[in-house]
């Protein structure tokens, strides 16, 4: 998955839908990365692409991240799945990454399909345990 955060608040873009809450070590990093002084992290999981097998978790978090630097709003996109790997190596042999080809879904989507918290306790802020 790929994340997007502002203090307290985290997007999560997980073209797998997995919780937050189902892996300790994901909460764990949250809570690392995120260094916040709040008792509580929000996670929203944002309604993305779906990869429709087990082995494109990589590919479709690079094309979110490239997604979200380019100002793209990743809930907005649907790539094309068969173009996907062979532009993330042209890209890669390009040395310079660019948008994944996809299309625009015209109409606001639902932008999350679940909120998530996560307790964390003050002085390592660690999971609550």
């Amino acid at each position: 998955y790929t994340l997007d955060a502002k203090p307290s608040h985290i997007n999560v873009y997980d073209s797998m839908f997995c919780s937050i809450s189902d892996h300790t070590s994901n909460a764990d990093q949250i809570c690392a990365l995120m260094h916040s002084s709040q008792p509580t992290i929000t996670v929203h999981h944002a309604k993305v692409d779906k990869q429709i097998n087990g082995h494109d978790c990589g590919v479709y978090v690079i094309a979110f991240a490239t997604s979200l630097c380019y100002g793209q709003h990743a809930m907005s996109v649907h790539y094309d799945r068969i173009k996907m790997r062979r532009h993330l190596v042209e890209c890669l042999e390009a040395q310079k990454m660019i948008p994944f080809p996809c299309n625009y879904e015209e109409k606001s989507r639902q932008r999350f399909v679940k909120n998530e918290d996560i307790h964390i306790y003050c002085h390592c802020r660690g999971l609550e345990s």
